[in-house]
């Protein structure tokens, strides 16, 4: 009889499959499978009972919140060899139903640990539907995540940076229960012919939904300035169609800008093979984020399977990324940004080498199939 690994994930549906840290997720609950073990993942926010999302079952619930009987009716018929779950620093609130587990509880911390001093500069610029997450992260007591993650039932916690691992152990975590995995590779099959793909180093590249958060305009506001000394330059903006995209904005601060006959929009979805090609095509990829959901984007590696660097903020497990493979800003400043940006586009020396850099490191970086194969459950 196979054991059953039971993974908290909320909001765990197809179209968030793709994105992280649902990826990371759903990667872990196909090797554990391969493992042989049963996975269940168990999640809310879609349609209420039992479905399968990339082959492995899902388990929508009405609630999952820390007072759901629900939740702990389900989680105590499945008897789990083993818990793991999507955790915040608003995770203690469930202290109450580890405590009644039988089985380890494992936390992933695969977002973001933030100090104040990051959230605050930029809380007023990140949009009305993100202040729910990011004030209770200003309002909630380090402690409290300290002692949960210390506590008797709580087995490990699991985060994807060193960065990460290195603030629990500052917090005052178990630094023995912290397990760095890093995020994995999925070849796409274009890796070998399209870094043969001409070039165009006149243009920059964004690849996300443009909203606020993630720093399209704090980018076109940053865009017009280093035009009045690049003026050939293009900015190519694939603006995805998820939640909070807003293109009209960016039409309208491209006009105010004065910018407009040098970004150009490209809405909807586009295909894998799409997306690799405008990133073997560009200058270099910039992500621009006031703060960042998911510690280490997958993006970046996709931009480094085509040797194209990153320009990115100084948050997450994004600097121990970006590090010598593009160039590290301080996320808030837009002094740094545009002198990052001015950098990539005219230091070919260094551009040459954080090309080849990033090359390397995709290379050597294992794929999703062998990040979680020596997790202990």
């Amino acid at each position: 009889m196979q054991n059953t690994v039971v993974i908290l994930s909320f909001e765990h549906t197809h179209k968030n499959i793709p994105l992280q840290p649902w990826k990371y997720i759903h990667e872990m609950a196909k090797t554990f499978q391969k493992r042989d073990y049963k996975v269940v993942i168990v999640t809310n926010g879609g349609d209420i009972g039992e479905s399968e999302i990339g082959g492995v079952k899902v388990v929508t619930l009405s609630s999952v919140s820390p007072f759901s009987k629900e939740l702990e009716d389900y989680l105590n018929n499945s008897k789990p060899k083993a818990l793991y779950w999507w955790a915040s620093s608003r995770t203690f609130m469930y202290k109450k139903l580890f405590s009644k587990m039988a089985c380890p509880v494992n936390l992933l911390f695969t977002g973001s640990i933030y100090y104040n001093s990051e959230i605050l500069p930029v809380i007023h610029k990140i949009g009305r539907n993100n202040l729910k997450t990011y004030v209770p992260e200003l309002l909630t007591p380090y402690n409290f995540t300290v002692s949960l993650v210390n506590s008797t039932y709580i087995s490990k916690v699991i985060t994807l940076s060193e960065r990460n691992k290195r603030r629990l152990k500052l917090m005052g975590c178990d630094e023995s229960k912290v397990v760095v995995t890093g995020i994995g590779k999925e070849v796409s099959g274009y890796e070998d012919q399209l870094p043969k793909v001409k070039r165009n180093p006149r243009q920059l590249l964004y690849i996300t939904s443009a909203t606020k958060i993630r720093g399209i305009e704090f980018l076109l506001d940053t865009f017009s300035s280093l035009l009045k000394n690049n003026p050939t330059l293009r900015l190519r903006i694939l603006a995805r169609p998820s939640s909070g995209n807003n293109s009209e904005r960016v039409r309208y601060l491209s006009r105010k800008l004065k910018i407009e006959e040098n970004v150009d929009l490209i809405e909807g979805w586009l295909s894998r093979a799409e997306i690799f090609k405008e990133l073997a095509s560009c200058r270099a990829l910039i992500m621009p984020f006031l703060l960042v959901h998911s510690e280490m984007p997958i993006s970046i590696l996709e931009a480094f399977s085509v040797g194209t660097p990153v320009v990115a903020p100084d948050l997450d497990g994004i600097t121990e990324l970006v590090e010598n493979r593009g160039i590290v800003y301080r996320h808030y400043k837009k002094s740094a940004l545009l002198s990052a940006l001015e950098t990539i586009v005219t230091d070919d020396e260094k551009y040459k080498i954080w090309s080849q850099n990033a090359s390397c490191f995709w290379t050597n970086r294992p794929d999703w199939s062998k990040l979680f194969e020596d997790l202990e459950i």
